[in-house]
């Protein structure tokens, strides 16, 4: 934990490299945001992260806190102002409920390229107030953009598993994990038909083409999995993946169904998941039970997820 302390610079100064882009992550600390982070440092890219740990856990920014391209500014988004030389990418991934304001200030001094993550059951006509912030902020992001002539893009993400997953997302086959690791997967469990839920390298792989390619300006993607799995399949893979993955196993194909922007973001990004489902669950499981980390034990049904 020491290298996450050296990682952090209280300064809102952030000494940073002329020849290398500068990527600013607000919600970095956080399931998609720390991974995102690893992500692009990967690639070169040298990483802004700003979160104020309110349900991020500095313990995700272990691995890019090794990285001497990263740097982490502890604070709100909503009050703290940053001070940097340069900025090329600005990503929004945290969970939301902030203005907007400084941010937007910021995006507008820098030019940079923006891309808001937002929600894919916005689609829904039903959805609840929980996603109004989500609703609100595109529009802000969106007219700040035509007002100022800005780049930016929103990336509507379905549910998303892997390694720091938090299990707030009510999807099936994140309860199925989570079911699987406190040790009730055997128990019958009342979950839906099937899951469109993205493994957490694919979905940055998606966030990342999503504001690096050219022409994705004022454009809405979308980021669910294109081909639905059921979720029976996923109940019988976390009970053997090792068996699973030794059979090349395929899940059965089931009939699209598809959000508005899908098929342009697969065809306009080139963008496929890369990583099987049994990979994935089985990455997902390894990770925290190598991490030993306690996973809660999954509520019934009539109670809060």
């Amino acid at each position: 934990m020491d290298e996450i302390e050296d990682a952090i610079n209280k300064k809102t100064i952030i000494p940073l490299s002329r020849n290398k882009p500068v990527a600013l992550v607000v919600g970095a600390a956080g399931f998609l945001g720390s991974n995102l982070a690893d992500k692009l440092l990967e690639i070169g890219t040298q990483v802004v992260g700003l979160d104020d740990l309110s349900s991020g856990k500095k313990e995700n920014l272990e691995e890019a806190a090794k990285n001497k391209n990263f740097h982490l500014v502890i604070g709100s988004a909503q009050d703290i102002s940053l001070d940097l030389a340069r900025l090329d990418y600005l990503f929004i991934v945290s969970a939301g409920g902030w203005d907007l304001q400084k941010m937007l200030d910021l995006f507008k001094a820098s030019k940079c390229r923006l891309l808001f993550v937002s929600s894919i059951d916005l689609y829904d006509k039903e959805s609840g107030t929980d996603l109004a912030w989500f609703k609100n902020a595109e529009s802000t992001v969106a007219r700040q953009a035509k007002d100022y002539n800005l780049n930016t893009r929103v990336l509507r993400l379905g549910a998303v598993f892997g390694p720091r997953m938090h299990f707030r997302t009510k999807d099936p086959a994140i309860r199925l994990i989570q079911a699987s690791l406190s040790g009730d997967l055997p128990k019958d469990i009342s979950l839906e038909f099937s899951t469109r839920s993205l493994y957490v390298s694919d979905a940055c792989d998606l966030i990342i083409k999503t504001i690096f390619s050219g022409a994705t300006a004022q454009k809405i993607f979308d980021g669910v999995l294109p081909s639905p799995i059921k979720v029976e399949e996923i109940k019988q893979i976390l009970l053997d993946p090792l068996w699973y993955e030794s059979k090349n196993f395929t899940p059965a194909e089931l009939p699209p169904w598809r959000t508005p922007n899908l098929d342009q973001t697969i065809k306009f990004l080139n963008w496929h998941p890369k990583l099987g489902i049994v990979k994935g669950l089985r990455k997902s499981l390894n990770y925290f039970k190598d991490h030993e980390i306690r996973i809660p034990r999954m509520e019934s049904e009539s109670g809060s997820p």
